[in-house]
């Protein structure tokens, strides 16, 4: 009994470097879902469940949880936006949208991102959806007709403004 519970201890604490692993590639932005789906990517047996609790563990190193909140993220975002470490941001948005595809301020963020990379297009549905989720914020109205007339869009513009 006492051998197949050191084997059982010694597979865990391989799975939970694997886990952390994972988790700090990540940035710090996935949850166990994801670590789930990726640890089933490269062959590891074992169940969602266990992921959970072992990324609800602290950490003996560091004293952290392995997950973030959404408004951490967002704050992580933010502040890589600001740096001009706009694929640590963008990655960190679209982490936010894995799990709330509405979120109103990651959906403008990384709109305001896309239009700072010239891709303008893709930045349209990101200010419309920030609209949708959230019509009261002023700048998403400004971001989005900014956007409309950047693409040559006038009388959608036109017609938001009205």
């Amino acid at each position: 009994m006492r051998h197949s519970r050191a084997k059982r201890d010694i597979a865990y604490t391989r799975l939970y470097g694997l886990i952390k692993q994972l988790w700090r590639e990540s940035g710090g932005v996935y949850g166990y879902r994801e670590v789930y789906s990726d640890l089933r990517e490269l062959g590891e047996g074992c169940g969602e469940n266990r992921v959970y609790c072992l990324m609800r563990m602290r950490d003996r190193e560091s004293g952290y949880l392995m997950e973030l909140t959404i408004e951490q993220a967002l704050q992580q975002g933010v502040a890589a936006h600001k740096e001009g470490k706009l694929q640590d941001a963008e990655r960190l948005y679209r982490a936010i949208l894995q799990s709330q595809p509405l979120h109103p301020d990651a959906n403008h963020n990384l709109g305001v991102l896309a239009v700072s990379v010239n891709k303008v297009d893709a930045a349209l549905p990101l200010f419309k959806t920030a609209l949708e989720a959230n019509p009261k914020i002023e700048q998403f109205w400004l971001s989005y007709i900014d956007a409309l007339i950047k693409e040559k869009q006038f009388d959608n513009a036109k017609q938001v403004i009205q």
